[in-house]
């Protein structure tokens, strides 16, 4: 499949370069095609009697900006335009066609105040070159817009951000719409711009494809389809893997017992699990279909007398977690340090064997690891603050898988990255309905059953989108879904990827 890419300023500008210059399409040609692109989508929003008000600025994004004002007015829309001034092929468009221009700073602020709800005003300012805050007209155009009852579709990016970093300092437009125009641009999947770009669409206007490589994608239902596990009709449970899943304490009995249920609705194979002696009895209610396995020492807690009964298990399985409900005692120590140095298993750490992991572990004689922090245990793994790892985790994410080879990174928050050798897909659907404990621990479930009969990129990819989307199939309210809801969710998930639909 062809991923989706997310692109930086820069390298959209490449992309244009390239079609200009090497497949000769000419700039007024794109700008034209960009242009009824975003009239058609706009058009397919607007009602009898909406008004558009075009904010266009100095740059290419002005003029498309123009050039909607020229169409739109053609197509019968009641149109105006702001332009400061100056002469451009589309002004002089304009100009030959007697359509009007408006360049009235307190004009255009009164008309943006005038408008209603089924108004639209088109930010055209600043698309995603922009690396200053606005100040001035712009400052204020914005503080305008923002102000209006009118609903705002922003061109390419919502102008005071910047394409690859996100927000800048100061005025951003609240944009209802945002029409990418190529590619989605990097900055707009950021936790901070979410708010500012509301429904995000991406205009296809036949941009060429330089052939430089692209490191950043969108985590879509189609590319997770693809790292979903084939299931044979032929098949026996020797075929979907083995998992062994270690964790669980006293005190945290509930995180092994949700991580495992979601492992066991993931499709693998067989499923044993190792937790301490007090945990066993509720284990077997929870999840008959589960094997145990008998841990010597501490009945309260995984403790390092039982690391030599895991490590041996570990050899005949497909996948090994651990962490989930485990404690930071020296038993976890030892068991994370020696899953990583003494096995070429692969492994899927989460939460208390994150809290212990030392990240010179991760050069491992063999086996791939999957790590699933949050930003704060990252941040002690790294060394990196916790503002700057949700300021930007793509970046974050990047950094370290190219540090850590062997490791896929599922890093948790507003949005999710996932990342292998530097390259990282991006999940930016925020769901209220899994702020809640637990809810990491059936993603780490997930994954580890996926892991089971999949490589632990595809098993990471795919976790991560149902995880995601399962509360999408539940009637309660965000405030009332919980990670148990969560398992019973995941058949319809997988259902609506093996028969290619949206849920």
């Amino acid at each position: 499949m062809t991923e989706t890419l997310l692109e930086t300023a820069a390298q959209a500008q490449e992309r244009d370069r390239y079609t200009i210059e090497q497949e000769g399409i000419p700039s007024p040609v794109l700008m034209e095609t960009a242009a009824r692109a975003l009239c058609s989508l706009l058009e397919s929003r607007l009602v009898a009697g909406s008004r558009i008000l075009i904010l266009c600025g100095p740059g290419s994004n002005g003029q498309d900006g123009l050039a909607m004002h020229r169409i739109l007015q053609e197509h019968g829309w009641d149109t105006a335009a702001y332009c400061p001034p100056g002469q451009s092929l589309q002004r002089r468009i304009l100009e030959n066609r007697g359509i009007p221009v408006l360049t009235s700073l307190t004009q255009i602020c009164a008309l943006a105040e005038s408008l209603g709800p089924d108004d639209w005003i088109v930010d055209a300012m600043f698309g995603s070159g922009l690396s200053r805050p606005l100040e001035g007209t712009w400052h204020t155009l914005t503080e305008a817009a923002n102000g209006s009852a009118a609903r705002i579709l922003a061109v390419d990016v919502p102008s005071g951000m910047d394409g690859e970093t996100g927000p800048l300092p100061g005025a951003v437009i609240q944009a209802d719409l945002t029409a990418c125009i190529g590619t989605r641009k990097l900055g707009t999947v950021l936790p901070a711009a979410l708010p500012l770009t509301g429904e995000v669409t991406t205009l296809d206007i036949g941009l060429g494809n330089p052939n430089t490589p692209r490191t950043v994608f969108e985590l879509t239902a189609s590319k997770a389809r693809t790292c979903l596990p084939v299931r044979p009709l032929l098949s026996w449970k020797g075929t979907f893997g083995k998992v062994l899943m270690a964790g669980g304490s006293r005190r945290m009995h509930g995180a092994i017992e949700m991580s495992a249920r979601a492992c066991f609705h993931a499709g693998p194979g067989l499923l044993t699990v190792a937790v301490p002696e007090i945990l066993q009895p509720a284990m077997r209610c929870v999840l008959p279909e589960a094997m145990l396995l008998d841990l010597p020492g501490d009945p309260d807690c995984i403790s390092e007398e039982a690391v030599p009964a895991i490590l041996h298990a570990a050899r005949d399985m497909n996948v090994v977690s651990a962490g989930n409900g485990m404690g930071r005692q020296e038993g976890t120590r030892t068991l994370v340090q020696d899953l990583l140095q003494k096995t070429d298993v692969t492994l899927v750490l989460d939460a208390d064997a994150l809290s212990v992991l030392d990240p010179h572990w991760l050069h491992r004689p063999g086996g791939q690891t999957i790590l699933t922090p949050h930003p704060g245990e990252f941040s002690r793994i790294t060394g990196w603050s916790v503002s700057d790892i949700t300021a930007n985790p793509v970046k974050a994410a990047q950094e370290f898988t190219r540090a850590y080879p062997d490791t896929v990174l599922v890093l948790k928050g507003a949005i999710t990255c996932v990342s292998e050798h530097g390259q990282v897909w991006v999940l930016a659907r925020p769901n209220s309905s899994l702020a809640k404990g637990g809810s990491g621990d059936m993603l780490c479930g997930i994954i580890t059953g996926l892991a089971a009969s999949q490589n632990p990129l595809e098993a990471a990819l795919c976790g991560v989108w149902a995880h995601n989307q399962a509360p999408l199939c539940s009637k309660k309210d965000p405030a009332a879904f919980g990670p148990q809801d969560l398992v019973d969710a995941l058949s319809d998930v997988w259902k609506s990827l093996r028969e290619s639909r949206d849920l």
